[in-house]
Protein backbone atom coordinates (compact mmCIF):
# COMPACT_ATOMS: atom_id res chain seq x y z
CA UNK A 1 0.00 0.00 0.00
CA UNK A 2 1.02 3.38 -1.20
CA UNK A 3 1.72 5.77 1.97
CA UNK A 4 1.41 9.92 1.20
CA UNK A 5 4.16 11.20 2.99
CA UNK A 6 2.77 14.64 2.22
CA UNK A 7 0.15 14.60 4.74
CA UNK A 8 0.92 14.00 8.79
CA UNK A 9 -2.23 12.38 10.81
CA UNK A 10 -2.53 14.35 14.36
CA UNK A 11 -3.90 13.01 17.51
CA UNK A 12 -7.84 12.87 17.70
CA UNK A 13 -9.76 14.76 18.53
CA UNK A 14 -12.82 13.91 21.52
CA UNK A 15 -15.56 16.10 22.07
CA UNK A 16 -16.60 15.02 25.69
CA UNK A 17 -19.53 16.54 27.89
CA UNK A 18 -17.64 18.96 30.46
CA UNK A 19 -16.59 16.80 33.62
CA UNK A 20 -17.70 19.32 35.47
CA UNK A 21 -20.58 17.92 37.16
CA UNK A 22 -21.94 16.25 40.28
CA UNK A 23 -22.84 19.35 42.39
CA UNK A 24 -26.39 18.22 43.18
CA UNK A 25 -24.87 14.64 44.08
CA UNK A 26 -22.19 15.81 46.33
CA UNK A 27 -24.88 16.97 49.45
CA UNK A 28 -25.78 12.78 49.60
CA UNK A 29 -23.12 10.84 51.06
CA UNK A 30 -22.02 7.27 50.88
CA UNK A 31 -21.36 4.81 53.58
CA UNK A 32 -20.32 1.26 53.43
CA UNK A 33 -23.36 0.25 54.70
CA UNK A 34 -25.57 1.86 51.80
CA UNK A 35 -24.00 -0.58 49.64
CA UNK A 36 -25.93 -3.87 49.66
CA UNK A 37 -26.51 -7.23 47.90
CA UNK A 38 -30.00 -7.09 48.59
CA UNK A 39 -32.84 -6.45 46.01
CA UNK A 40 -34.28 -3.99 48.41
CA UNK A 41 -33.50 -1.00 51.11
CA UNK A 42 -34.46 -0.44 54.01
CA UNK A 43 -34.44 2.21 56.84
CA UNK A 44 -36.06 3.67 59.85
CA UNK A 45 -36.58 7.14 60.74
CA UNK A 46 -37.39 8.42 64.47
CA UNK A 47 -38.48 12.18 65.31
CA UNK A 48 -38.92 13.08 68.68
CA UNK A 49 -39.45 16.94 68.08
CA UNK A 50 -38.19 19.53 70.44
CA UNK A 51 -40.04 19.33 73.72
CA UNK A 52 -39.08 20.56 77.12
CA UNK A 53 -39.13 18.93 80.35
CA UNK A 54 -42.67 20.10 82.83
CA UNK A 55 -41.66 20.40 86.62
CA UNK A 56 -42.84 18.38 89.02
CA UNK A 57 -45.29 19.92 91.84
CA UNK A 58 -45.44 17.10 93.77
CA UNK A 59 -42.32 14.71 94.38
CA UNK A 60 -45.10 11.77 96.22
CA UNK A 61 -46.69 11.46 92.56
CA UNK A 62 -43.91 10.19 91.36
CA UNK A 63 -41.86 10.25 87.90
CA UNK A 64 -43.47 12.46 84.99
CA UNK A 65 -43.71 9.55 81.95
CA UNK A 66 -42.71 10.19 78.72
CA UNK A 67 -43.90 8.92 75.52
CA UNK A 68 -42.60 5.75 73.86
CA UNK A 69 -39.83 6.40 70.83
CA UNK A 70 -42.00 6.22 67.78
CA UNK A 71 -40.21 5.25 64.20
CA UNK A 72 -41.10 5.11 60.42
CA UNK A 73 -40.06 2.03 58.24
CA UNK A 74 -39.00 2.95 54.52
CA UNK A 75 -38.55 0.10 52.46
CA UNK A 76 -37.50 1.22 48.97
CA UNK A 77 -36.73 -1.14 45.60
CA UNK A 78 -33.51 0.80 43.53
CA UNK A 79 -33.53 1.58 40.18
CA UNK A 80 -31.55 -1.06 37.94
CA UNK A 81 -29.23 0.67 34.62
CA UNK A 82 -27.72 -1.96 32.61
CA UNK A 83 -25.87 -0.35 28.92
CA UNK A 84 -24.58 -2.52 26.76
CA UNK A 85 -22.01 -1.18 23.48
CA UNK A 86 -21.31 -3.84 21.05
CA UNK A 87 -18.14 -3.81 18.80
CA UNK A 88 -17.64 -5.80 15.64
CA UNK A 89 -13.95 -7.19 15.63
CA UNK A 90 -14.17 -7.03 11.65
CA UNK A 91 -14.29 -2.98 12.50
CA UNK A 92 -10.57 -3.14 14.27
CA UNK A 93 -9.50 -3.69 10.41
CA UNK A 94 -10.77 -0.14 9.64
CA UNK A 95 -9.30 3.36 10.16
CA UNK A 96 -9.85 4.58 13.36
CA UNK A 97 -9.85 7.95 14.90
CA UNK A 98 -6.65 9.68 14.87
CA UNK A 99 -5.01 6.69 12.66
CA UNK A 100 -3.83 6.69 9.11
CA UNK A 101 -4.89 4.38 6.66
CA UNK A 102 -1.41 2.56 6.39
CA UNK A 103 -1.91 2.18 10.59
CA UNK A 104 -5.14 0.77 10.53
CA UNK A 105 -3.99 -2.47 8.42
CA UNK A 106 -0.57 -2.66 10.67
CA UNK A 107 -2.33 -2.09 13.98
CA UNK A 108 -2.71 -5.02 16.98
CA UNK A 109 -6.27 -5.56 16.68
CA UNK A 110 -6.61 -6.93 20.54
CA UNK A 111 -5.24 -3.40 21.53
CA UNK A 112 -7.34 -1.38 19.05
CA UNK A 113 -10.82 -3.29 20.73
CA UNK A 114 -9.27 -2.71 24.48
CA UNK A 115 -9.15 1.13 23.57
CA UNK A 116 -12.29 0.69 22.60
CA UNK A 117 -14.07 -1.03 25.53
CA UNK A 118 -12.45 1.24 28.07
CA UNK A 119 -13.83 4.25 26.35
CA UNK A 120 -16.94 2.56 26.17
CA UNK A 121 -17.86 1.67 30.21
CA UNK A 122 -16.36 5.55 30.37
CA UNK A 123 -19.49 6.75 27.85
CA UNK A 124 -21.74 4.31 30.22
CA UNK A 125 -20.85 5.31 33.12
CA UNK A 126 -20.46 8.89 32.84
CA UNK A 127 -24.72 8.01 31.55
CA UNK A 128 -25.40 6.70 34.69
CA UNK A 129 -23.82 9.57 37.01
CA UNK A 130 -25.53 11.60 35.09
CA UNK A 131 -28.79 9.76 36.04
CA UNK A 132 -27.66 9.94 39.75
CA UNK A 133 -27.36 13.56 39.24
CA UNK A 134 -30.63 13.84 37.97
CA UNK A 135 -32.35 12.20 40.78
CA UNK A 136 -30.45 14.66 42.87
CA UNK A 137 -32.01 17.71 40.94
CA UNK A 138 -35.40 15.64 41.26
CA UNK A 139 -35.64 15.28 45.08
CA UNK A 140 -34.60 18.50 45.56
CA UNK A 141 -37.02 20.64 43.62
CA UNK A 142 -39.86 18.20 43.58
CA UNK A 143 -39.44 15.56 46.37
CA UNK A 144 -39.51 12.54 44.05
CA UNK A 145 -38.19 10.75 41.69
CA UNK A 146 -39.12 10.41 38.03
CA UNK A 147 -36.86 7.93 35.38
CA UNK A 148 -37.50 6.81 32.09
CA UNK A 149 -36.75 3.68 29.78
CA UNK A 150 -35.61 4.29 26.26
CA UNK A 151 -39.07 4.80 24.92
CA UNK A 152 -39.23 7.70 27.06
CA UNK A 153 -41.96 6.55 29.20
CA UNK A 154 -41.90 6.75 32.72
CA UNK A 155 -40.93 3.66 34.48
CA UNK A 156 -39.68 4.23 38.02
CA UNK A 157 -41.54 6.60 40.21
CA UNK A 158 -40.30 7.44 43.63
CA UNK A 159 -42.71 10.10 46.21
CA UNK A 160 -40.51 10.45 49.54
CA UNK A 161 -43.70 12.77 50.14
CA UNK A 162 -42.08 16.26 51.26
CA UNK A 163 -44.32 18.65 52.83
CA UNK A 164 -46.60 20.85 50.39
CA UNK A 165 -45.26 23.69 52.53
CA UNK A 166 -41.36 22.86 51.79
CA UNK A 167 -42.42 23.23 48.18
CA UNK A 168 -44.19 26.68 48.24
CA UNK A 169 -44.99 29.25 45.24
CA UNK A 170 -44.42 33.09 45.53
CA UNK A 171 -47.23 35.46 45.90
CA UNK A 172 -45.81 37.66 43.56
CA UNK A 173 -43.28 36.52 40.76
CA UNK A 174 -39.50 37.63 40.95
CA UNK A 175 -39.51 39.02 37.43
CA UNK A 176 -41.82 41.52 39.16
CA UNK A 177 -39.85 44.23 40.53
CA UNK A 178 -42.86 44.83 43.57
CA UNK A 179 -42.03 40.93 44.57
CA UNK A 180 -40.79 40.25 48.24
CA UNK A 181 -37.81 38.52 47.57
CA UNK A 182 -36.55 38.52 50.62
CA UNK A 183 -40.04 37.76 52.63
CA UNK A 184 -40.31 34.89 50.34
CA UNK A 185 -36.54 33.26 51.43
CA UNK A 186 -37.00 34.01 55.21
CA UNK A 187 -40.50 32.57 55.08
CA UNK A 188 -39.03 29.27 53.82
CA UNK A 189 -36.43 29.35 56.09
CA UNK A 190 -38.59 29.61 58.98
CA UNK A 191 -40.59 26.21 57.73
CA UNK A 192 -37.42 24.57 57.57
CA UNK A 193 -36.37 25.97 61.18
CA UNK A 194 -39.87 25.08 62.41
CA UNK A 195 -39.97 21.51 60.99
CA UNK A 196 -36.61 20.18 60.01
CA UNK A 197 -34.75 21.74 63.48
CA UNK A 198 -32.16 23.29 61.81
CA UNK A 199 -30.94 26.81 60.04
CA UNK A 200 -30.71 26.96 56.02
CA UNK A 201 -27.15 28.15 55.26
CA UNK A 202 -27.33 27.53 51.50
CA UNK A 203 -29.19 28.57 48.80
CA UNK A 204 -29.00 27.49 44.76
CA UNK A 205 -30.62 29.62 42.63
CA UNK A 206 -30.86 28.83 38.73
CA UNK A 207 -29.47 31.54 36.14
CA UNK A 208 -33.42 33.67 35.91
CA UNK A 209 -33.83 33.44 39.91
CA UNK A 210 -30.36 34.44 40.59
CA UNK A 211 -31.12 37.64 37.58
CA UNK A 212 -34.16 38.44 38.53
CA UNK A 213 -33.09 38.91 42.39
CA UNK A 214 -30.55 41.48 41.56
CA UNK A 215 -32.75 43.23 39.75
CA UNK A 216 -34.77 43.64 43.04
CA UNK A 217 -33.71 46.80 44.48
CA UNK A 218 -34.04 45.60 48.36
CA UNK A 219 -32.56 42.03 47.72
CA UNK A 220 -29.17 43.59 45.40
CA UNK A 221 -28.23 46.27 48.31
CA UNK A 222 -27.96 43.21 50.72
CA UNK A 223 -24.58 42.48 48.77
CA UNK A 224 -23.51 45.91 49.23
CA UNK A 225 -20.28 45.80 50.94
CA UNK A 226 -19.74 47.87 54.18
CA UNK A 227 -18.33 47.97 57.76
CA UNK A 228 -20.68 46.01 58.87
CA UNK A 229 -19.61 42.73 56.11
CA UNK A 230 -23.76 42.33 55.24
CA UNK A 231 -23.43 40.99 52.38
CA UNK A 232 -20.87 40.34 49.15
CA UNK A 233 -21.26 39.77 45.57
CA UNK A 234 -17.74 38.10 44.93
CA UNK A 235 -18.34 35.37 42.05
CA UNK A 236 -16.26 32.27 41.70
CA UNK A 237 -15.83 29.15 39.87
CA UNK A 238 -16.48 25.85 41.64
CA UNK A 239 -15.31 22.12 41.05
CA UNK A 240 -17.85 20.05 40.13
CA UNK A 241 -19.86 22.67 37.70
CA UNK A 242 -21.20 25.31 39.96
CA UNK A 243 -20.64 28.74 40.73
CA UNK A 244 -20.43 30.57 44.11
CA UNK A 245 -21.70 34.33 43.54
CA UNK A 246 -21.22 35.46 47.37
CA UNK A 247 -23.48 35.76 50.36
CA UNK A 248 -26.29 38.13 52.02
CA UNK A 249 -27.93 37.70 55.51
CA UNK A 250 -31.75 37.93 56.01
CA UNK A 251 -32.83 37.93 59.70
CA UNK A 252 -31.08 35.30 61.56
CA UNK A 253 -29.89 33.55 58.42
CA UNK A 254 -26.20 34.11 56.89
CA UNK A 255 -26.76 32.22 53.16
CA UNK A 256 -24.26 31.77 50.79
CA UNK A 257 -25.39 31.49 47.32
CA UNK A 258 -24.53 29.21 44.63
CA UNK A 259 -25.98 29.37 40.96
CA UNK A 260 -25.76 25.36 38.90
CA UNK A 261 -26.09 26.09 35.03
CA UNK A 262 -24.62 22.58 34.00
CA UNK A 263 -27.32 20.93 31.67
CA UNK A 264 -27.77 17.15 30.26
CA UNK A 265 -29.64 15.79 27.27
CA UNK A 266 -32.82 14.20 28.29
CA UNK A 267 -33.95 10.55 26.44
CA UNK A 268 -35.73 12.73 24.48
CA UNK A 269 -32.66 14.02 23.17
CA UNK A 270 -33.64 18.03 24.41
CA UNK A 271 -30.54 19.88 26.14
CA UNK A 272 -32.32 20.16 29.70
CA UNK A 273 -31.19 22.07 32.82
CA UNK A 274 -30.36 20.09 36.30
CA UNK A 275 -31.87 23.26 38.27
CA UNK A 276 -34.82 24.31 36.34
CA UNK A 277 -35.74 28.24 35.15
CA UNK A 278 -37.87 30.03 38.18
CA UNK A 279 -36.54 27.47 41.39
CA UNK A 280 -34.51 28.30 44.66
CA UNK A 281 -33.43 25.58 46.68
CA UNK A 282 -32.61 26.54 50.19
CA UNK A 283 -30.15 23.91 52.66
CA UNK A 284 -28.85 24.00 55.73
CA UNK A 285 -25.09 22.67 56.65
CA UNK A 286 -24.32 19.53 54.41
CA UNK A 287 -23.13 17.78 58.10
CA UNK A 288 -27.05 18.61 59.15
CA UNK A 289 -28.11 16.60 56.29
CA UNK A 290 -28.96 12.92 56.26
CA UNK A 291 -28.69 12.67 52.40
CA UNK A 292 -27.97 9.00 51.11
CA UNK A 293 -26.56 7.45 48.04
CA UNK A 294 -27.00 3.94 47.87
CA UNK A 295 -26.67 0.90 45.79
CA UNK A 296 -29.16 -2.22 45.32
CA UNK A 297 -27.21 -5.05 45.19
CA UNK A 298 -26.71 -6.80 41.13
CA UNK A 299 -25.92 -10.45 40.85
CA UNK A 300 -22.28 -11.64 40.36
CA UNK A 301 -21.64 -11.61 36.55
CA UNK A 302 -20.83 -14.65 34.74
CA UNK A 303 -16.70 -15.02 35.11
CA UNK A 304 -14.71 -12.54 32.38
CA UNK A 305 -13.35 -14.35 29.52
CA UNK A 306 -9.71 -15.33 29.50
CA UNK A 307 -8.63 -12.40 26.56
CA UNK A 308 -10.43 -9.64 28.68
CA UNK A 309 -9.47 -10.36 31.84
CA UNK A 310 -6.33 -7.59 31.74
CA UNK A 311 -8.94 -5.51 30.38
CA UNK A 312 -11.72 -4.43 32.83
CA UNK A 313 -12.57 -6.11 36.71
CA UNK A 314 -15.45 -7.85 37.40
CA UNK A 315 -16.31 -5.27 40.18
CA UNK A 316 -15.53 -1.02 40.08
CA UNK A 317 -15.07 0.38 43.59
CA UNK A 318 -15.23 3.69 44.55
CA UNK A 319 -13.75 4.33 47.93
CA UNK A 320 -14.24 0.76 49.01
CA UNK A 321 -17.28 0.99 48.03
CA UNK A 322 -18.88 -1.42 45.10
CA UNK A 323 -20.76 1.07 42.81
CA UNK A 324 -20.23 -0.81 39.27
CA UNK A 325 -20.66 -4.34 37.51
CA UNK A 326 -19.00 -4.40 33.99
CA UNK A 327 -18.69 -6.98 31.97
CA UNK A 328 -17.11 -8.40 28.86
CA UNK A 329 -18.39 -11.19 26.27
CA UNK A 330 -18.15 -12.10 22.99
CA UNK A 331 -20.43 -13.46 20.70
CA UNK A 332 -18.65 -16.42 18.15
CA UNK A 333 -21.51 -16.49 16.04
CA UNK A 334 -21.73 -12.53 15.14
CA UNK A 335 -17.79 -12.05 15.91
CA UNK A 336 -18.53 -9.18 18.26
CA UNK A 337 -17.45 -8.24 21.52
CA UNK A 338 -19.79 -6.34 24.08
CA UNK A 339 -19.18 -4.17 26.78
CA UNK A 340 -21.69 -3.97 29.72
CA UNK A 341 -22.30 -2.07 32.85
CA UNK A 342 -24.72 -2.71 35.43
CA UNK A 343 -25.97 -0.59 38.32
CA UNK A 344 -28.35 0.22 41.05
CA UNK A 345 -28.10 4.13 42.48
CA UNK A 346 -30.87 5.30 44.79
CA UNK A 347 -30.74 8.69 46.54
CA UNK A 348 -32.86 8.68 49.77
CA UNK A 349 -33.20 12.01 51.33
CA UNK A 350 -33.86 11.00 54.98
CA UNK A 351 -33.93 14.12 56.17
CA UNK A 352 -36.69 15.49 54.29
CA UNK A 353 -37.68 18.37 56.21
CA UNK A 354 -34.24 20.10 56.12
CA UNK A 355 -34.76 21.81 52.68
CA UNK A 356 -37.19 23.57 50.72
CA UNK A 357 -37.51 24.61 47.12
CA UNK A 358 -39.15 28.24 46.10
CA UNK A 359 -40.85 28.43 42.69
CA UNK A 360 -40.08 31.92 41.85
CA UNK A 361 -42.68 31.89 38.72
CA UNK A 362 -46.65 32.82 40.16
Amino acid sequence: MAFDVSKKMLEVYKEEADPKMGFLTSFFKTKPQYITDSEEIEYDIVRSGAPIAPVLTDVSTGAHVISKEVFTNKTIKPPTFVLQEPFSRWDMGKRQPGETVYGASTGNTMIKLAGKLVDSWKRMSDMVRRTIELQAAQILQTGTITLYNSANVAAYTLDFKMKATHLPTVGTSWSNGAADIIGDIKAACEVVRKDGRCNIKTLLMDDLSFTNALNNTLFANLFKKDQFNLGALNPSWGGVGETYQGFVIIGSYRLDIYTYPVTYTSIAGAETKYLSDNKVIGLPDVNELDFRKCFGGIPDPIAQEAEFVSMMPSRIVEGNNLVWVPRIFSDPVKNAVYSELASRPILIPVSIDRFFCITTLH
